[in-house]
């Protein structure tokens, strides 16, 4: 069986980086190469976050999002992230799209 994490990635590029905002014209990704997407660099602590909570209101998510991973990522210490406000966050940008997909991944263990 294919490892939760490896199932959660792929279905996250089949789903997302396939419209994602950085995707070039030929397929590839268009972020500079020292820019790594927080939607894979966290992705363990995204996991995390998504597995923690349950119900259908996005709230709870968003701010242990913002605890979690946002504090550890570009954020700086009066709370604010140029990469979100510049609309740059994939993460961010498609957080109720990979709250989803884990959540299936996650009834898929079950």
């Amino acid at each position: 069986m294919i490892p939760f994490r490896e199932r959660v990635e792929k279905k996250l590029c089949e789903r997302i980086c396939s419209v994602c905002f950085a995707k070039q014209a030929d397929g590839v990704c268009g972020l500079p190469a020292d820019f790594h997407c927080p939607l894979f660099e966290h992705l363990n602590e995204v996991i995390e976050v998504v597995a923690g909570i349950e119900g259908d209101n996005l709230d709870p998510y968003i701010d242990r999002l913002r605890q979690l991973v946002c504090s550890n990522c570009r954020m700086d210490p009066a709370g604010h992230c140029s990469t979100q406000d510049h609309l740059d966050c994939a993460l961010d940008m498609y957080f109720v799209l990979v709250v989803e997909i884990i959540n299936e991944e996650l009834k898929n263990e079950r």
